[in-house]
Order: structure tokens, then sequence, then C-alpha cells
């Protein structure tokens, strides 16, 4: 039986899925092959490079705050430079900058967004980094990314829930951080009411896409919702949310894999 797994997108809520992480790997779950979309991008990246939880949870709670990886650019291609975050990613691996889809133990898929055809993009060869940070280029937030001479953001903006990626798996474990609600008033400030749309966009984007599933899945949603998606100072405390809700999941699973 191959078992996949897939990482939505969710911004620093994407903390609570190593915590999920840390419970698979503690009770040896085979994992296939893997699909990721923008912060879930980056964490299947890390895991299908060793399977090691530990060791991603080592890397992002380095990031204590957004000015840690945020490097304003005020261009009129977004706010963020980006090159900050990606010299973080660029430490994890070993071939750094240079690293490939090959490289990876697990193979992976992740996506992005053609911005100018409005199509999700989907990569699994090549090199690693670039297409990673393509798949997290949060729309007005972070500089486009051209990658095969497509202009690319956000994975999420398509597809915040790819698991349409493994059409060729047998059972899918999904962890969906994607969902959260912002209080709107009449009063609310522009990010927060761009935000929301995107949020209420994506929503029934994995609402579809898990109607449409034919596969036998199991979904584990860690309670995100009223964390905000740029709260990098909650990164231990969803860890642990994750790690919590993983554990109620995890004998399902093992039933689950077992039956097969």
């Amino acid at each position: 039986m191959k078992v996949g797994l897939v990482l939505s997108g969710g911004g620093a809520r994407g903390f609570a899925q190593i915590g999920v992480l840390k419970v698979l790997n503690k009770n040896k779950i085979p994992i296939n092959k893997i699909a990721g979309c923008s912060i879930g991008a980056l964490i299947g990246a890390c895991y299908a490079y060793d399977q090691n939880p530990e060791r991603i949870e080592e890397l992002l709670l380095k990031i204590k705050s957004k000015k840690d990886v945020y490097d304003y650019s005020f261009s009129i291609k977004g706010l963020i430079k980006g090159e900050k975050l990606q010299q973080y990613i660029e430490e994890y691996f070993e071939k750094g900058k240079e690293t490939k889809f090959d490289d990876l133990k697990i193979p992976l898929s992740i996506n992005a967004t053609d911005i100018v055809k409005g199509e999700e993009v989907i990569f699994d060869d090549g090199l690693l980094i670039p297409k990673i940070m393509a798949s997290l280029s949060y729309p007005g937030f972070f500089t486009i990314r051209k990658i095969d001479n497509k202009l690319c953001i956000d994975g999420g903006v398509t597809n915040p829930l790819p698991l349409d990626h493994l059409k060729d798996m047998d059972y899918l474990i999904i962890i969906d951080v994607s969902e959260e609600q912002i209080d709107i008033t009449e009063d609310s400030n522009f990010k927060d009411i761009i935000l929301q749309s995107a949020f209420i966009m994506q929503k029934k984007l994995v609402e579809k896409n898990l109607k449409e599933c034919n596969k036998k899945y199991t979904i584990i949603k860690p309670d995100t919702t009223k964390i905000p998606v740029l709260s990098f100072k909650n990164s231990p405390k969803l860890i642990v949310i994750g790690e919590k809700e993983a554990k109620k999941q995890i004998e399902k699973i093992k039933k689950d894999i077992g039956s097969y």
C-alpha cells in the first residue's frame, strides 16, 4: 500500500504540521510521497529530505518574529524580497540553493500559481529552493517569482490542499491548517480584509478538493483558526497543538494502513 502525505498552506500556522510529523515519525508511519502547498511545501520538502521533524522544528523556531525573515523592498512587485527567508531554507539542505528534487528521499510535489494564466503550476523536478519560494510567495506580500518563464505566486491561490497530486497513492494523510477566521468590521484595515478574502476562497477550494477525493484518507486539522497567519511568536504553541491532534488520530491511521 502506498501512503501519501498532504500538507496545506497556512502561513505560520504551518508550524502545527511539524507537531503532526513528530507523531507520525515516532509511530513509524511510512510515507511514499508528499504533496505540499506554501508553508506545506517548505515543511514537506524538509521532511522528504531527511524525515527529521525535530530538525525542522529547530530550523523554523529560529524565526522569532517577522523581522527575522522579512526583508522589505516596497517594490511594486511585492513588499518583501524573500532573500532572508530563502537563506533560512537553504541552511537545511546540504547542497543549499543547488538542492534538487532528486536529492530528496521521498518523492515530492509542490505547487505555485501562474499569475498570468491563473493556473496551478506543479513542480516535482529540477532545482528545489526556487520552487519552494514560488509556492511561498503570498500575493502582495512576497515578490513574485519567475520560474520556467512563468510569473509565480503562492500555490494556495489555486490549490491550497493539493491532494490531487497524489492520485497514485492508496491512502492519504492530510494535514490542513489553511482555515482561519478574522473578525471583520467596517473599521477593519486593508490587510485583514485582503487576508479574510483569501481565506474564504481557500476554504471553498479545500471543501471542493475533499468532496472530490475518491481515496480513503484521514484528515488532521489542528485547531489553529484563532492564530494569525503571520504570528511566528506562537510557533512552539502551534507545534504542541499539532502533536495533540495527531495523537487523537494515530490509532485510526495505523488501523487504516494495517487493513490493506
